[in-house]
Formats: structure tokens, C-alpha cells, sequence
């Protein structure tokens, strides 16, 4: 039941949302509610940056979470979490709002847009999640190249191959970036031994898996006593879960999705399509380094602005829906 739920659930979800006959103006105030709620989120991160940390528990709650002060291993530098349950939930779900945020673009006044983005990157910039952080860069190379003109892509290249070797020389070079806040110091090591164990047991996994709840959050505290195998890692998991052929479906969803998408964009310099381009890839990158325990909140909100992508964005430009 754990595994159907945190594999199988978000898939139905999104199928229900893709269902529905939500109107254009309902689906609309999704997308609004959607970036009003990045907002509602994002504004604690800026106490949090003074060290004040709002009271958002009671003596009646239970010493969870929120009560925790998340900080790089290691050091004293602090890690924003706002009210969602750690830094990496916070990122992820910042992620996800920033890219609801580039559509929302057609309808917000052009300050309050401004403002948006302005938190949004502030919250996953120091939530210090290695996987916002790498989804949003991917994020920025994908805007940059669709706004750039026919000869300027060839610069876009050159520019993100630069960032990349800019990147590894200074991770080599410098510790401090280097160890602890980009490996997370004993995060790493751990997951290295996982990816390990994986691959040292790919036959054993073979083409369906250990079958659902045997990987990932699903087989923590299990009640019949059996191993907790995790690796934080969207697609290992599932791998480990539903095997090789679990993974192949998992992966040809989102691909697909991406190229119809792209496609659309082409067509039509959608920027509705732009902004399903930027959240699918985005997301699938930082499924590197999280799963859908680690940021089940913002799973669920992944599935609800992708469904609002699949839903409106074939067949209307922005022309259309600035009139509708």
C-alpha cells in the first residue's frame, strides 16, 4: 500500500487531473493559486535569512520537523525550510512554483510578476538543495535558449559549456564549495554506497522488480522487520521497485510529454508550452537527488500545474488566452 501510494498514486493523479473538465477559467485560477502559493511560502525564507524562525508549532504539536534548524553539515550555515518539512521539500516545491510563475507571466502585473520570481529564487537558492539547484539551472538554460534569436543559440552553448567547466574547477579547487556545501558532506558518501548496492544487484532486480513497497520511502519502517533500501533517487527507486520495464514506462512519460511540448513551442511559440518544457525537465533533472518521500508535497503540486500544461496548452497561443 505504502509502495502503491508513493509510485503508482501521483500517475493516477495525474491521469484524474488530465480527466477533468475543468474550465479554462478554473484551470486559470490553478495557475494563479499556484503562484500565489509559491509566494505564501517563499515569504517565511526571508526571516529565516535573519535567523528569527517563525513559531509555527504549538506545545501541543509534536516535536517533528519543524522544529528542527537545518544546516550544512559541518558548518553553521543554516538551511530555509519555511513551513514545509526541510530544505530540500522547500527547493523543490520552489522549483515547481517558479516554473507556474514564467506562465503566469500572460496574467500578473508586471511588479507582483517581478516580486514572484524574486522570492522564488531566494528560497531555492538558499535552501541549499542540490537538486533545485541543478533543476533550476537547467531551467535557465532552457528560457535562455528559447528566447534567443537564431545565431544567438550557438552562444547559449558555448555559455553553458563554460558554466559547466567554470563549475568542475571550482568544485575541484575549493574546498568550502566543494565539501560541504555541494557534497553535504556525509549525504554523499551515503548515497554513493547505495548506487553501489544497486548496481551490484541489477540481475537480482531483473525486468519487473522487487515488486512495490521493497525500495525507496516505501520499505522504511517496515512492519514484517525486512531491509530499508533507499538511494533518494526517483528513477533507482522505481528501478528497484518495478525493474527495468517500470522504469523504461516511468521515463517514455515524461519524455514523451517533453516532445510534445517542444514541439508545440515550435509551432506556435507557446509560452504556456515553454513553461511545461521548463517544469518536466526541471523536475526530472532534480529526481537525481530527491524522491517522492523527500518531496511528496511538491509531488502532488507537480502533478496538478503539469495537468493544467497538458490540459490548455495544445491549440492556444497566447494571443487566445489573453482574450479568454
Amino acid at each position: 500500500l505504502r509502495g502503491f501510494r508513493f509510485t503508482v498514486g501521483p500517475m493516477l493523479l495525474l491521469l484524474g487531473f488530465y480527466l477533468s473538465n475543468f474550465t479554462k477559467s478554473q484551470w486559470r485560477t490553478i495557475l494563479y493559486s499556484a503562484t500565489a502559493l509559491g509566494l505564501i511560502v517563499a515569504i517565511p525564507t526571508l526571516f529565516e535569512l535573519f535567523n528569527y524562525k517563525l513559531p509555527l508549532t504549538s506545545n501541543f504539536s509534536e516535536i517533528g520537523a519543524l522544529v528542527e534548524s537545518h544546516k550544512i553539515s559541518g558548518t553553521n550555515i543554516a538551511r530555509v525550510q519555511s513551513i514545509l518539512a526541510g530544505p530540500n521539500a522547500l527547493g523543490l516545491f520552489m522549483l515547481i512554483s517558479f516554473s507556474a510563475a514564467i506562465s503566469t507571466k500572460l496574467f500578473f502585473p508586471k511588479s507582483l510578476y517581478v516580486y514572484s520570481i524574486f522570492l522564488i529564487l531566494i528560497a531555492i537558492v538558499f535552501s541549499f538543495s542540490r537538486s533545485a539547484w541543478l533543476g533550476l539551472l537547467i531551467a535557465f538554460l532552457i528560457i535562455l535558449y528559447s528566447f534567443a534569436s537564431k545565431y544567438s543559440k550557438y552562444l547559449v552553448w558555448i555559455i553553458t559549456v563554460l558554466l559547466i567547466a567554470a563549475g568542475i574547477y571550482i568544485f575541484l579547487k575549493n574546498d568550502m564549495i566543494k565539501n560541504p556545501i555541494v557534497t553535504h558532506m556525509d549525504s554523499t558518501t551515503l548515497r554513493v554506497v547505495q548506487y553501489e548496492r544497486i548496481w551490484n544487484s541489477r540481475n537480482e532486480i531483473g525486468f519487473l522488480g522487487r515488486g512495490l513497497g521493497t525500495a525507496g520511502p516505501s520499505s522504511q519502517y517496515r512492519l514484517d522487520g525486512g531491509p530499508n533500501r533507499w538511494t533518494e533517487n526517483v528513477y533507482l527507486d522505481i528501478f528497484e521497485e518495478l525493474g527495468y520495464v517500470g522504469l523504461v514506462l516511468f521515463c517514455l512519460v515524461f519524455l514523451v510529454l517533453i516532445i510534445k511540448f517542444s514541439l508545440i513551442k515550435l509551432k506556435d511559440k507557446n509560452n504556456l508550452a515553454l513553461g511545461g518544457i521548463v517544469l518536466l525537465c526541471s523536475f526530472c533533472v532534480s529526481g537525481l537527488f530527491i524522491n517522492f518521500y523527500t518531496g511528496q508535497v511538491a509531488v502532488y503540486f507537480f502533478i496538478i500545474i503539469l495537468s493544467f500544461y497538458l490540459k490548455y496548452v495544445e491549440g492556444n497561443s497566447e494571443d487566445k488566452w489573453q482574450k479568454s
